[in-house]
């Protein structure tokens, strides 16, 4: 067990060396190399003691970057789900993240960017497709004219 345990843990931090991960993500990948479930649970409690992996963290950092990259709340909050990110931890990174960005200017650039040629149904598809929503996304269109 002691030995299994190990190679579980170098695993993980292979993993982690690359980009951070959430607890789901590294319990899904270590039932997948088909390590015992007593050692993924040891495994993931002693990386998230030991502060290598924290969801909350990831959670907001990677809705800021979402956000930076001109992604939509629901979007960014689906996205978080698939990472196995509980409905709280996502409900407050987003309101956290999303404090920092004007969701009009992101609306605005990505109509400048993106859609200068497009008809108005083409934009809102788009813009629907990234995470906005149907308000905010009339919003930036009617600020656009």
């Amino acid at each position: 067990m002691q030995e299994e345990y190990k190679k579980a843990l170098q695993y993980s931090f292979l993993l982690l060396k690359y980009r951070d991960r959430t607890t789901f993500e590294l319990k899904t990948r270590l039932r997948r190399k088909k390590f015992s479930k007593s050692v993924v649970e040891k495994t993931v409690e002693y990386l998230v003691e030991n502060r290598y992996v924290n969801d909350r963290d990831f959670a907001f950092l990677y809705a800021r970057q979402k956000f930076r990259d001109a992604f939509g709340e629901r979007k960014v909050a689906f996205e978080l789900k698939r990472f196995g990110i509980d409905h709280e931890t996502i409900r407050q990174a987003v309101t956290a993240a999303r404090g920092e960005f004007d969701k009009t200017d992101m609306i605005k650039t990505l109509i400048e960017k993106k859609c200068r040629d497009k008809t108005p149904r083409a934009i809102m598809r788009y813009l629907v497709q990234r995470g906005f929503q149907y308000e905010d996304i009339m919003q930036g269109l009617t600020d656009e004219d």
